[in-house]
This record gives structure tokens, sequence and C-alpha cells, in this order.
């Protein structure tokens, strides 16, 4: 649930700063995540939800936007990617919410216990 969380919260920011622009050429969405780049189990880790994600942005867009995915921590641990999508070399990270905190306190409500309900 947390990381789901954390890939919503990051996803809605990236296309909503992308939403206005508009142009020619593809918009291009850099993401960077810390699982296996293959699946070896359907539907294990973040690789299949970013995969279906890429799918659902390209053929919903038709091709206007692409995105790159680098996994494997490819861009450095969890606290480098999420510096580099504050400096702009990356959109998103597919990070822990727990790590966020200190770049964004109110991230710290998805760390309290029960306070989402599991039914």
């Amino acid at each position: 649930m947390k990381k789901f969380a954390a890939f919503a919260v990051g996803l809605s920011m990236a296309v909503g700063t992308l939403a206005g622009a508009a142009s020619a050429e593809p918009i291009v969405i850099k993401i960077g995540h810390g699982s296996e780049g293959d699946l070896h189990l359907p539907g294990a880790g973040r690789t299949a939800c970013v995969a279906a994600m890429k799918d659902y942005l390209s053929t919903s867009s038709d091709g206007q936007i692409e995105l790159e995915v680098y996994p494997d921590s490819s861009l450095g641990g969890a606290r480098a990617m999420i510096e580099s999508a504050q400096a702009g070399v990356i959109q998103m990270a597919g990070v822990y919410t727990s790590i966020m905190v200190p770049f964004m306190p109110e991230m710290a409500i998805t760390q309290i216990p029960m306070s989402f309900p599991t039914a």
C-alpha cells in the first residue's frame, strides 16, 4: 500500500507537470526504481507496474508520452533518485514512502500504523 501511494503521488505530479506541454516531439518521462528489471515472477516488484504504466501511457497518448525506465537502482539509491527528481534530471522515482519523509514531512502520515482501513 505504501509503495502504491508513493507511486501514485509521483505519477500524478509528473503527469500534472507535463499536461500543459504540447509539442510535436513526444514527452519523455524518466523513472528510476530499485526493483529488478527482469520479471522473474509475474507481477513481482515494481517492474510489472512500471511496464503496465509504460504501455498505458504510450497507447493512450498515441505515442506522445514515452516512459524511459531505469530499474535496479541504476540511477543510484533511493535518496539519489529523489534528489535527481528534485533537480529535474528524472521526473519520477519509485521509492519507499519512509525515505521520502525527510524531503516531504507530510508523507509521514503513511507511516502511522492503522491510519488506513485494511478491509
